[in-house]
């Protein structure tokens, strides 16, 4: 048991760190803006290749490492993006900035749906528990990454940024040293059928998989606009700058909050049922939020983070129900796939509202709510056993 734990503990500890990299550049652009003389299209262009060879490839990645993945692969991530992700400071070219980013991020595409595997293989009996804790340290880096980096990087320039990796290289020792490179993240028996196999996916598995990717991509995109855009929200509605920052940190706090407890949610009432219940809450508090203001839209605002969260853990052990088989596929596609397709989405509701304004934009928003919602009630009550075996081995 102790052991199980360490080994949990030192994944789930590469995972913030993974993820405390991937927020890195975003909140500090600002700052290759001033030192490059960037645009905002040169500024999101940098954000997008990160999330682009950091998510769009994970279905690609996973599939490899289905078929050839070796758990050191972890480790080894972990030492790739904490390398290139910290020389940035030290690059004074842009496009070489968008390709040592690049690079870096193809890390993170392989830690994911590799570390979220093993995890649940860790975890036996209790995958939703040991699954939470886990993406909760990720998806608390997401918070903790601005806070750190640019009081830091403000006062000792961003060469300092070299520092990060000296954390991230410990804890790749850590996970050394608790054995993770001996977990298998699939049985030898599984893993030679699948060498030795070629397996189609039933039909039915696939509508499922498309469905719950359309609902994480919704979810994401949901998220990503109230980081991205909460704070000039909330000044539109009349609040000043330091309360909207505190909203902000609440917001993304009670987000790493949500994906813990939604892992304990899941295994009490099943993925199906927590995916229902709380994205008609996050739907209706995002609408409150649009349409309010003061304490109202402020208190919607804050809780909209855990309700969002709450359902990451769901929709990932749901995957892995549908694609037993290809796990680190159908993780790619649900986190990695649907995050990446997020991105394009603000994207496009940035351009929006440079034409127009930002209140008037988010109203569209209601939309991929609708859809999210709509979505997860139309979910099967429980996955067919019978389709799900379809699958033909050649």
């Amino acid at each position: 048991m102790q052991n199980r734990f360490s080994k949990l503990l030192s994944i789930s500890a590469a995972h913030f760190m993974n993820d405390f990299y991937m927020s890195l550049i975003a909140p500090i652009s600002f700052i290759f803006a001033e030192k490059f003389g960037l645009s905002l299209t040169m500024q999101g262009l940098l954000v997008f290749v990160i999330m682009a060879f950091g998510n769009l490839t994970q279905p690609i990645v996973g599939n490899i490492v289905d078929k050839k993945g070796k758990t050191y692969f972890i480790i080894l991530s972990l030492v790739w993006i904490s390398f290139w992700m910290n020389i940035t400071g030290l690059i004074n070219n842009y496009y070489l900035l968008l390709v040592v980013v690049g690079l870096g991020a193809t890390a993170s595409a392989l830690f994911h749906p590799l570390a979220s595997s093993t995890v649940i293989n860790i975890g036996n009996e209790s995958k939703g528990k040991m699954l939470s804790v886990f993406m909760t340290l990720g998806t608390l880096a997401g918070a903790v990454s601005p806070m750190i980096s640019i009081p830091l990087i403000k006062t000792y320039g961003l060469s300092s940024l070299t520092y990060f990796m000296i954390p991230g290289f410990i804890i790749a020792l850590f996970m050394y040293l608790t054995r993770v490179q001996d977990i298998e993240f699939i049985s030898k028996k599984e893993k030679k059928q699948i060498k030795e196999s070629k397996y189609i996916i039933s039909s039915y598995a696939k509508r499922i998989m498309s469905v719950l990717v359309i609902i994480s991509m919704n979810r994401s995109f949901i998220r990503r606009v109230g980081v991205a855009f909460g704070i000039q929200i909330l000044l539109a509605k009349g609040t000043s700058l330091s309360l909207a920052t505190l909203l902000l940190t609440i917001h993304l706090f009670l987000a790493a909050g949500g994906t813990l407890f939604g892992g304990v949610l899941n295994d009490k009432f099943g993925s199906r049922r927590t995916l229902v219940f709380f994205n008609i809450i996050a739907g209706s508090l995002f609408t409150v939020f649009a349409f309010s203001s003061g304490i109202l839209a402020f208190a919607s605002f804050a809780m909209l983070g855990m309700s969002l969260s709450i359902t990451n853990t769901s929709t990932v052990v749901m995957s892995h129900e549908l694609f037993p088989k290809n796990v680190n596929t159908g993780y790619g596609f649900v986190a990695g796939l649907a995050t990446g397709l997020s991105g394009l989405g603000l994207l496009i509701l940035g351009k929006f509202a440079d034409i127009f304004n930002l209140n008037y934009a988010i109203k569209f928003i209601l939309l991929p709510v609708f859809i999210l919602i709509l979505l997860s009630v139309l979910l099967p009550k429980k996955l067919d056993e019978d389709k799900l075996n379809e699958s033909i081995a050649k």
